[in-house]
């Protein structure tokens, strides 16, 4: 099985950390080896928090390389930006949750 990445993109205090360690801590219960790393940039002051989740049978590194994000889920517009150019080429497109429930993180399909 391949390794599968996973970014999740928000702001301070809207759960970006707690939706990856739980998603982390489902994967890892699946029998899954799951590495997760996260980039607080100013999270404090409503600035981004982006957090990885990787995944797979054997899983080496935490980072993931621009364009190489296989699923972006985002809870703001402005973070949706930034997810969007982490993707590559067939990941879906990032969803703004704003458009599903305020406040929320969500999955973006095409």
């Amino acid at each position: 099985m391949k390794t599968t990445s996973i970014m999740i993109v928000g702001v301070g205090g809207q759960g970006t950390l707690l939706a990856s360690k739980l998603l982390g801590n489902v994967l890892l219960r699946q029998g899954f080896d799951v590495k997760l790393s996260e980039v607080h940039g100013m999270s404090q002051r409503g600035g981004s928090v982006v957090t990885y989740v990787r995944f797979g049978e054997k899983v080496y590194s935490p980072l993931v390389d621009l364009g190489e994000a296989d699923y972006i889920l985002c809870a703001l517009d402005f973070a949706s930006q930034k997810g969007r150019t982490a993707g590559h080429q067939h990941a879906p497109d990032a969803a703004d949750a704003r458009h599903h429930r305020r406040g929320g993180i969500s999955a973006g399909h095409r």
